[in-house]
């Protein structure tokens, strides 16, 4: 420091800038006043500063002659370009005879400081992985000044200096012009801050100024903030995988939680999904163990695409935390089901289509297994992997042999479930079935029908259709449904006994083959021994009551002898008459049955022969061995005289008196009563009678009369030949 001790009379005044004052721009104006000695005036002042270190004379100032004796001097100075720093300062005065300095004073040169900002991040903000931290500046210069560098400072590696340092280009550097600069802290081609740093940052500004020492800057900083780096909690999601189905809606959710930095040893987690539609926490906190396996069995909604993901939170901060990777899963919990349509199949359809319905949701695949009973072996004979719920036809792609088999169907769906039907049989048979032992039988209790029978090559239905014309499509049809190889079906012939009937037999097995092949049948029903009494004609020649009774089932056989005029009979089971011999050529053509239960008589038709019949006085019962009508059958008994029993041949016409038959009735077997006839009256005069078998009038059985004569003659069936006596 430089000292002046003051020995003369003059004396130095320091007016401005006072002491400790501070100027902001460099620009300084130094004044002071000098006081010569009495009677002497001031010749010079000289301004000293220590600007630089060292005290040296900066101006002088020389009075003005003028100025008079004893007069004060008033000294201004001017410093301009003042660097930056504190220095003090003096002003000499100096009359004619002395010199004197004031006592120092001290000015501090302090530039006006540009405005600078952190913009981001906030104070005690967290970085979760200590790199790419990105950090904005803001600097305002001061008026007239300009920015020159921002710079980001950190106590990064623990030293306090610059990261890294913003310099606007020159067209940016202009006067009063704000400079906005963009920093990152530790991008990821760095080394990341390590795990727990509280990082210190601040931005630094300096400027300058056109009006002052090109050398000469301005300098601030913002103030320090603090980076908490805080590396979150991590997890790993261990299952299930992404993208996998699961069967059921639970399903179990496995993470592992990893920190390093927090001491504790408790993570808190939360599982998040988007099953409603947005992206949100699912679940309460779950506490987990740091780097241990947690496993928590979640329900989920039955949908086919949901992300879901763990949240991890630290125990200590809760704003630390951390969200695993999505992973998709897909639920298909609903269990598939299966209903076969065709059920166990017999067809000969060597290709058979196999229907059923397959409900559920996400169906994937369903296969057709078929077995073979030679070998037992299953396999998969048709696999579907486009799989539509609902009716489907399971189609086979597999020509069969004819054979016994199973099927089954499985069906999976995306979950993983599956399921499998009932296993059904499956008969391929494409032989067409034959019959054989074609007969027919007493049907019990009736004497209108009889069962035709017959075997079938193979378990069959069966199908009679019969009619009394070849063209049987406009008859009767008998069905029986049941599968079987022995059949038995009813032809009903109702009134028509011993009318042939033509018939044709259909079969067709289980697998459908139908055989209408069998060719058609001629059948001669049998005649109608019905419950009370029926009378027919006898075709034998000769037949015993006896074989009769064993041929109609009757319980009675009863016969008329015309010439004594009783009944003759023979009991089932008894041997009475049994041997009595009736027939064509005996004079015993009808016979009565009586029958306590339907029955029927395949009648032996030998003999149709035409006889001559004597005809006894008062009753007789005769066959029609042809057709007539009630008219001219009692015509043929009225063509002939007769005078005292003396016979004339029926040309004779001597005589006047004629045969007097005239009351006739016959049996209709159809309706079991007698029809009666009056000659020359109308009364049934065109009813037809004939044989039985083979007639043409179907509806109608009318072959035994009876007659009431009142004369012993001889009748051929179409006249009277002669009398004759007992």
């Amino acid at each position: 420091m430089f000292s002046i001790m003051l020995v003369y009379a003059v004396t130095t005044s320091l007016t401005t800038p006072t002491d400790n004052t501070e100027d902001t721009d460099g620009f300084i104006d130094f004044t002071g006043s000098c006081t010569p000695a009495s009677g002497q005036n001031i010749t010079q002042a000289v301004l000293y500063t220590d600007i630089g270190g060292s005290w040296v004379s900066n101006q002088t100032l020389t009075s003005d002659p003028s100025v008079g004796v004893d007069a004060v001097y008033y000294a201004n100075f001017s410093l301009n370009r003042t660097p930056q720093g504190s220095f003090e300062w003096n002003i000499e005065c100096t009359d004619n005879s002395s010199s004197n300095f004031a006592g120092n004073n001290t000015v501090r040169v302090v530039f006006s400081q540009p405005t600078i900002v952190t913009t981001s991040p906030a104070d005690n903000t967290y970085s979760m992985n200590g790199n790419d931290i990105d950090v904005v500046c803001t600097a305002d210069p001061s008026a007239n000044w300009n920015i020159t560098t921002v710079s980001l400072m950190t106590n990064i590696g623990g030293d306090w200096k610059a990261n890294s340092t913003h310099t606007p280009s020159p067209d940016s550097a202009v006067e009063s012009a704000q400079v906005v600069a963009n920093f990152t802290i530790n991008g990821f081609d760095n080394a990341s801050i390590a795990d727990g740093t509280d990082l210190l940052y601040s931005c630094y500004a300096s400027q300058e100024t056109s009006e002052l020492s090109e050398t000469q800057t301005s300098n601030t900083a913002s103030t320090n903030r603090t980076l908490n780096v805080e590396y979150p909690p991590t997890t790993t999601l261990n299952g299930p995988t992404t993208d996998s189905w699961s069967a059921t809606r639970v399903v179990n959710l496995s993470w592992t939680t990893s920190t390093t930095f927090d001491s504790g040893t408790t993570i808190l987690t939360r599982v998040w999904t988007n099953e409603s539609g947005v992206w949100a926490v699912r679940t309460g906190t779950i506490e987990v163990t740091n780097n241990t396996q947690y496993d928590h069995n979640y329900n989920f909604d039955e949908l086919t695409d949901i992300r879901w993901a763990i949240e991890a939170i630290q125990y200590s901060d809760s704003s630390v935390r951390n969200t695993s990777d999505n992973r998709t899963i897909k639920i298909s919990a609903t269990t598939p089901t299966i209903t076969i349509s065709t059920g166990n199949l017999n067809t000969s359809d060597t290709t058979p289509t196999i229907t059923g319905t397959l409900g559920g949701a996400n169906l994937e695949t369903f296969v057709v297994y078929t077995n073979s009973s030679s070998n037992g072996a299953w396999i998969a004979n048709n696999t579907n992997e486009s799989v539509v719920a609902g009716v489907t036809n399971l189609f086979n792609n597999t020509a069969f042999a004819d054979g016994v088999y199973k099927y089954g169907v499985t069906v999976n769906n995306s979950g993983g479930t599956s399921v499998e039907s009932t296993n059904y049989s499956l008969i391929i048979d494409t032989t067409m079935p034959t019959i054989s032992a074609v007969t027919n039988v007493s049907v019990a209790d009736k004497c209108d029908q009889r069962a035709i029978t017959f075997t079938s090559s193979e378990i069959t239905n069966a199908t009679l259709t019969y009619d009394t014309d070849t063209d049987v499509s406009d008859g009767t049809v008998v069905s029986s449904a049941t599968l079987t190889t022995s059949h038995s079906l009813v032809l009903d012939f109702d009134y028509n006994g011993e009318v042939t009937y033509y018939f044709n037999i259909t079969t067709e097995d289980s697998a459908g083959n139908n055989n209408q092949t069998h060719g058609q049948t001629t059948y001669l029903t049998p005649a109608r021994v019905c419950t009370g009494w029926n009378q027919y004609a006898v075709y034998d020649s000769f037949i015993n009551l006896s074989d009769i009774q064993n041929q109609s089932g009757a319980d009675l056989v009863y016969f008329w002898n015309a010439t004594n005029q009783n009944w003759v009979y023979m009991t089932a089971g008894l041997g009475t008459n049994d041997e009595v011999i009736v027939g064509k050529k005996t004079a015993y053509q009808i016979v009565h049955l009586y029958e306590n239960t339907n029955s029927t008589w395949y009648r032996n038709i030998t003999d149709y022969g035409v006889y001559d019949y004597n005809v006894s006085s008062v009753n007789n019962f005769v066959s029609v061995p042809t057709d007539f009508t009630f008219g001219n059958l009692t015509q043929s008994f009225m063509n002939a005289s007769i005078l005292d029993a003396i016979y004339y041949h029926p040309s004779t016409t001597t005589d006047d008196l004629t045969f007097n038959i005239t009351l006739f009735a016959g049996w209709n077997n159809s309706l079991q009563d007698y029809v009666s006839h009056i000659y020359n009256f109308t009364w049934s005069n065109s009813t037809l009678l004939e044989p039985c078998p083979n007639r043409v009038n179907t509806d109608t059985c009318m072959e035994a009369v009876w007659v009431a004569s009142n004369f012993n003659v001889t009748w051929n069936a179409s006249s009277i030949s002669r009398n004759w006596t007992i």
